[in-house]
């Protein structure tokens, strides 16, 4: 009787835990722990419904990164503050920021009672120039027959000379703020004179208004040549001496931070700069690129030093669990199903979406489980 009593309430035990997991609403698993070795089974539906893919390892050209941030400049040479020779009156002004100018092409003019002042000089200095050389050459032509006495010459040529001078100093005064000589010797006076684009490129700072009065020294409009666009990086002092011209790299904009895209360093500047010891990389980018870059934005980079070759897998292989890193491999048979073993891996240099793999020599030969791996390992 307490035999059977026994036998009675194991079988009731029994029946109440099945019943219990039959009623529990357990989510549907996508892979299947099969062993004790991490061997986990998973479907060919549950394959294609996670958008599994299966690779190899891959001989590549891989290379430690040093990150470093900057902007997008132009050389020195490239900008250009245009400011008028002689102060005066703006007018004639049609400009806006982001307008293309060609070198020498008018950007705006000036007028000033200044102006008809020195083109007024310049005619009156000519005039007694033509005057001085006629006496000069009757003075020496008096003077080589002895008629005249040699002091009279003198004189005349230093009257000439003294006035030549000045001639020649209006002559490029007049020059500077191109007024044009052909049509000032015809007796022609212009009260206004043309301010000229300095360089090629676009206009990045119109400084002044139609009516306003301007000084020699005041900057009135800026332009900025993109055609020698480049990134100016700084690098910390420990990493300097590992970066050389010609090094790779990717780099990306604040707007965009998840789009890379190539230059390679350039120039490696020799003098540590900022309480912050860094050094400027001069980094060149493509024509194509250029284009759509614009000075002054804020970009993020990593350049690319002692590039090796190196057998390498996709970030998106590698599954990390209690700061242990393995990768999902295939075994063999042929059952319908998929049977991967979860292995340890090491890893090295992880650049551009790859990553080096230090014992590669387990998995040669093998396919692993390149995408879709983590969600095996969370169930």
């Amino acid at each position: 009787m307490p035999v059977q009593r026994s036998i009675v309430g194991i079988i009731s035990l029994v029946l109440i835990c099945l019943g219990t997991f039959s009623c529990s609403p357990d989510k549907p698993s996508i892979g299947t722990l099969v062993s004790e070795k991490k061997q986990i089974m998973i479907t060919p539906k549950q394959f294609l419904d996670e958008k599994m893919m299966l690779g190899m390892l891959q001989k590549e050209m891989i290379a430690e990164t040093v990150s470093a941030n900057g902007y997008v400049e132009v050389p020195p040479g490239s900008i250009a503050s245009v400011s008028a020779y002689q102060s005066g009156y703006v007018i004639d002004l049609n400009l806006l920021p982001g307008q293309s100018v060609k070198k020498g092409e008018r950007l705006f003019s000036i007028e000033s009672p200044e102006l008809i002042t020195i083109q007024q000089q310049y005619l009156e200095t000519s005039e007694a120039l033509k005057y001085l050389k006629s006496v000069l050459e009757r003075e020496k032509t008096l003077d080589q027959e002895k008629i005249s006495a040699k002091k009279t010459f003198e004189k005349a040529e230093n009257e000439y000379k003294i006035m030549w001078s000045r001639h020649e100093a209006l002559k490029k005064q007049l020059a500077l703020i191109h007024l044009p000589l052909t049509l000032l010797d015809s007796g022609t006076i212009s009260s206004s004179i043309p301010i000229l684009a300095s360089i090629s490129g676009f206009i990045s700072a119109v400084n002044i208004h139609l009516g306003d009065f301007i000084n020699e020294a005041e900057v009135a409009i800026e332009i900025i040549n993109t055609s020698h666009i480049h990134l100016e990086l700084q690098v910390f002092e420990r990493d300097a001496s590992r970066i050389k011209k010609g090094q790779e790299l990717i780099f990306s904009l604040a707007q965009t931070p998840d789009i890379w895209y190539p230059a390679d360093v350039h120039l490696v500047s020799k003098t540590i700069s900022g309480s912050e010891r860094t050094v400027k990389v001069h980094a060149d980018v493509a024509d194509d690129l250029a284009g759509r870059l614009i000075p002054g934005m804020f970009v993020k980079s990593k350049i690319d030093i002692d590039a090796k070759e190196a057998m390498c897998l996709p970030e998106s292989a590698l599954l990390t669990q209690v700061n242990k890193t393995s990768v999902l491999v295939k075994m063999g048979g042929n059952t319908g199903n998929y049977h991967f073993e979860l292995i340890q891996v090491s890893t090295g240099i992880q650049e551009k979406g790859r990553v080096e793999i230090l014992n590669y020599k387990d998995l040669q030969n093998k396919e692993i489980l390149i995408s879709g791996g983590f969600s095996l390992i969370q169930n």
